[in-house]
C-alpha cells in the first residue's frame, strides 16, 4: 500500500464526514486521496501521487479541533489495537530552544528585581 499514511486525532475520536472535510481543507492535496475509517480512531489515506504523501507526512504539525493529528506511513505491522500515546512531545528548532529560554531568563530577571 504505497503512498498510504496511518492518521490518528490524539485525544478524542472524532465521526468520518467531519474528519474528511476538516483534513481535505488542511493538507490541501494536488489530487484525491481516499479516507478509510478503519476501526479505533484510526483512519488509513492513500494518495495518488508520492508528492501529496510527502506533504502530509513530512511538513506538518496538523492540528485538528485544537488536537494534535498523527500521521506516519502505514506498514505491514500496523495493528489499531496496539495502544497510542496519548501525548506528544513538542520538538523544537535550536534557535527556537534558544529563543525560549532567553525569554525565559529575561522573565525571570525581572521577577528577581521586584
Amino acid at each position: 500500500m504505497a503512498c498510504t499514511i496511518v492518521v490518528k486525532l490524539l485525544g478524542r475520536n472524532i465521526e468520518y464526514s467531519a474528519f474528511h472535510n476538516k483534513v481535505c481543507s488542511l493538507w490541501k492535496s494536488t489530487q484525491l486521496f481516499q479516507l478509510m475509517d478503519v476501526e479505533n480512531g484510526y483512519f488509513l489515506a492513500k494518495f495518488q501521487n508520492s508528492e501529496d504523501f510527502e506533504k502530509v507526512l513530512c511538513q506538518g504539525l496538523w492540528i485538528v479541533y485544537d488536537q494534535y493529528l498523527m500521521v506516519q506511513p502505514w506498514t505491514v505491522d500496523f495493528s489499531t489495537t496496539k495502544a497510542y500515546p496519548s501525548m506528544v512531545m513538542e520538538l523544537c528548532t535550536k534557535e527556537e530552544s534558544e529563543q525560549k529560554v532567553s525569554r525565559e531568563a529575561m522573565r525571570m530577571g525581572n521577577e528577581s528585581k521586584e
